[in-house]
């Protein structure tokens, strides 16, 4: 359970942020400093903005070192860890009670962190909310809108076809990822998923009925360069959904 008053105080004078934002990047080019801006920007202003560099060798990590905001922090991993482990030592670094995942590639429009930390607030039984993203290109061309499933009941349904969150898009609970042990590693390229099989039957859940974030779509990201692998793991999680609710 969530509450304002739940986020703790740090050693300092100032208190310990409500949200971390994490933002893993490898290589993510001219895209990353996008997608950090567009969380530096935010209409809410209580988070630090966790961006892990895992074994980058293209200079855009080091370029955001010149960004003067002290919520911007920024981590290196030994050497490239992949994205799993990144996304779990993400977990371990996090500052705040609780998490918002970004991409290096995506765009929080402004008004997301705000939106999801009201539903919080709203409901202190919630552990997992996300919201609808609206595809973009290379460009920044906008697409269709993915419209995930808002209310607990319809999100448990569907997570027995495929994932009922825009992983990019989500905001949880750092604690309850924890308990269940982060992100699966047996699950590589479906890691998301993994996660939500373990959460949405005994945690309430729900995703924004709002655009709140532009998820990009292009070839260098890496559900596009492994996407048979991704098919792959997707279909054996489902089968073993299918087989866990009869």
């Amino acid at each position: 359970m969530w509450s304002a008053d739940s986020v703790p105080m740090s050693n300092e004078l100032a208190r310990v942020p409500a949200v971390t934002v994490l933002i893993p990047a490898h290589n993510a080019g001219a895209f990353l400093r996008e997608a950090v801006d567009s969380i530096l920007t935010q209409t809410f202003t209580d988070f630090e903005c966790l961006v892990i560099d895992d074994g980058s060798t293209d200079g855009a990590v080091d370029a955001l070192r010149a960004i003067a905001d002290q919520r911007l922090r920024i981590e290196r991993n030994p050497h490239n860890l992949g994205l799993i482990a990144t996304l779990n030592r993400g977990l371990e670094l996090a500052r705040a009670p609780l998490l918002a995942r970004m991409d290096a590639d995506d765009i929080a429009l402004p008004q997301r962190l705000e939106r999801q930390v009201a539903a919080f607030a709203a409901d202190p039984a919630l552990t997992v909310v996300g919201t609808w993203a609206q595809y973009i290109d290379e460009r920044g061309t906008r697409g269709s809108v993915l419209r995930t499933p808002a209310e607990h009941d319809e999100i448990v349904l569907h997570s027995l076809v495929a994932s009922p969150f825009v992983h990019p898009s989500v905001m949880f609970l750092v604690g309850a990822v924890q308990a269940v042990g982060g992100y699966p590693d047996d699950a590589p390229h479906a890691e998301d998923y993994a996660l939500w099989l373990k959460l949405v039957l005994h945690h309430r859940c729900a995703n924004l009925p709002e655009l709140l974030m532009l998820y990009r779509v292009h070839g260098g990201q890496v559900s596009q360069q492994k996407m048979a692998g991704q098919w792959m793991q997707t279909c054996r999680l489902r089968r073993q959904a299918h087989s866990a609710s009869r």
